[in-house]
């Protein structure tokens, strides 16, 4: 039998094979399980039934893991925890511990319903929720068997905190032969493409997408022959773009804000307000973030922020100009260190052949005077532009940071 680790990926929901919700897990768990190393079989999208059961038995033997997402809700037709355990004919075991922090955390907001979700197979290993009612769990051997929680935000918590490292400990041992690195702003299909261009020798790899970055796994060929990989990738898509290691740009940003006591006021047009809701995604956020201010139409523009009227009929709302008036009259407004000013065309419609969609102007100041500017074309769909304009706002202010600059309109 080959030393190459196999599985099998089981999406349970009726809702899923209905068509009523459409799968968000798979690509996600598949990009996972190949990072480490781990080659996916076969992927399937099964009712809430218990055909689960028999798919565990067909399995036996054939594949290393079997990882299962949903059916551990608190309703009666969540029933995945019940078909594992009658697969391996095994009890149930009721984890008090698993109760006693849900009443802790929900107080006054659960039902008596949501202490099945306290149970799990005997013997398995608990895999803890923070994000959610449904804890995990992980067991057997040959497949070993890993059930997670549905809902996304808890799947994706849940697999990154508890099921990986465990795969990666336990199951899989440590992944050798392997370089990662964090792509930033760039599509998935034009890393694949600048890969496939520069691809030499025995290194393959992986890509995952994630909402703000594209992780990259180069696998194989020698240590050198990694490395040289990463260099001639990070030529074509730049330094700032390329990061060595699984890196955060939002966690990053908090991070360095913190580090340095600044605070930081987000002035947004096409965003709409995004950029300071995923700052304040993250824990601690209040340190560093005075607070967000959303100007969409060129009346709010002129009235709240004091963008001039000349500047938006002679250089347009979606100009160099625009944005730095923005940027400074967030500044001026509030009480922080720093202004990020953002406007541009998040499509489908309002562009054109000057300004196509996805142009954006992004402006970076500081109370002390500095700016920094760009212009960029961030895609063709309106969530992608707006993500990627994100990720630029934030590799612009650690520019700001790092390199304080004179204004700029035509870098």
């Amino acid at each position: 039998m080959s030393d190459e680790k196999t599985a099998v990926i089981l999406l349970i929901g009726t809702e899923l094979t209905e068509g009523k919700v459409q799968d968000r897990h798979g690509r996600f768990l598949a990009g996972e399980l190949t990072a480490l190393g781990v080659l996916v079989n076969e992927m399937r999208i099964i009712p809430d039934s218990g055909t689960v059961k028999e798919i565990i038995h067909g399995y036996h033997g054939q594949v290393d893991l079997i990882l299962i997402t949903g059916g551990l809700g608190p309703t009666a037709d969540d029933i995945t925890r019940e078909m594992v355990a009658g697969a391996l004919m095994l009890d149930l075991e009721y984890q008090e511990e698993v109760w006693e922090d849900l009443l802790r955390r929900y107080p006054g907001g659960l039902s008596e319903s949501n202490r099945v979700q306290a149970y799990i197979p005997k013997g398995f290993t608990l895999l803890p929720n923070r994000f959610g009612t449904a804890p995990g769990f992980a067991g057997g051997d040959h497949p070993l068997i890993v059930a997670l929680p549905g809902p996304p935000s808890e799947l994706h918590g849940v697999f990154q905190e508890e099921a990986f490292p465990l795969l990666k400990r336990k199951f899989f041992g440590p992944v050798e032969n392997t370089l990662v690195c964090t792509s930033l702003v760039y599509p998935e299909a034009r890393i694949e493409e600048v890969l496939q261009s520069i691809a030499s020798g025995k290194v393959t790899w992986g890509t995952r997408a994630e909402p703000f970055r594209i992780v990259i796994t180069l696998r194989g060929g020698s240590q050198k022959e990694r490395m040289d990989t990463f260099r001639r990738l990070e030529e074509i898509l730049g330094p700032i773009f390329l990061r060595e290691g699984e890196f955060d740009p939002v966690k990053h940003l908090v991070e360095v804000l913190k580090a340095k006591d600044l605070t930081i006021v987000t002035v947004e047009s096409c965003t709409g307000g995004y950029f300071g809701k995923v700052l304040t995604d993250i824990p601690g956020a209040s340190e560093i973030f005075w607070g967000g201010i959303i100007c969409y139409s060129r009346q709010s523009k002129m009235k709240v922020l004091g963008v001039s009227r000349e500047t938006l009929e002679i250089a347009g709302p979606v100009s160099c100009e625009t944005a730095l008036e923005m940027s400074r009259g967030g500044l001026a407004l509030s009480e922080a260190d720093l202004s990020l000013g953002i406007t541009g065309i998040a499509g489908p419609s309002g562009g054109a052949k000057e300004l196509p969609v996805g142009t954006v102007w992004i402006a970076a100041v500081s109370a002390g005077g500095g700016s920094v500017t760009r212009k960029l074309n961030l895609g063709s769909t309106r969530q992608g532009v707006r993500k990627r304009a994100v990720v630029a706002g934030i590799l612009l202010i650690e520019e700001l940071i790092r390199d304080e600059r004179l204004d700029n309109c035509g870098y």
